[in-house]
């Protein structure tokens, strides 16, 4: 439901593949199924909510849309499944300005939104059930 409930505020979902040969078929079937999406690939060692020292990975952004919404639903049961080598790591979904509306690091179990308050206002009209696993800061 916050795939959902970011269609109206994202355009783009960002995910970092870290090693291309060590993907296993799931992640290997969902890059497949994005591809039409894709806006950009980039070798950096910096994304929303990590920075790497003396690494780097790939980060691919795909367009966020009804189409390419369902694929991305469908990959994991939530958001800390998006794990190497089953997944690629770290779904972000990202505003029209590239500013993260919600940024994962999954592998810590650790996410975070980052959103003005009508926003706020919003993402808990459309997921309700959230309310209670935010904390506002």
């Amino acid at each position: 439901s916050l795939i959902d409930a970011a269609l109206s505020r994202c355009a783009t979902a960002l995910m970092v593949i870290r090693n291309p040969d060590d993907l296993g078929t799931n992640a290997t079937q969902l890059l497949a199924s994005l591809r039409p999406f894709l806006v950009e690939e980039v070798v950096v060692s910096e994304w929303p909510g990590t920075k790497l020292h003396g690494r780097t990975a790939t980060v691919a952004k795909y367009a966020l849309s009804t189409l390419s919404a369902p694929i991305l639903r469908e990959a994991t049961q939530g958001l800390f499944g998006w794990q190497h080598p089953d997944l690629p790591e770290d779904l972000c979904l990202l505003r029209s300005d590239s500013s993260p509306w919600l940024v994962t690091i999954a592998h810590e179990a650790d996410g975070y939104f980052e959103l003005a308050e009508p926003e706020f206002t919003e993402l808990l009209s459309k997921v309700p059930e959230i309310g209670g696993l935010l904390r506002v800061d």
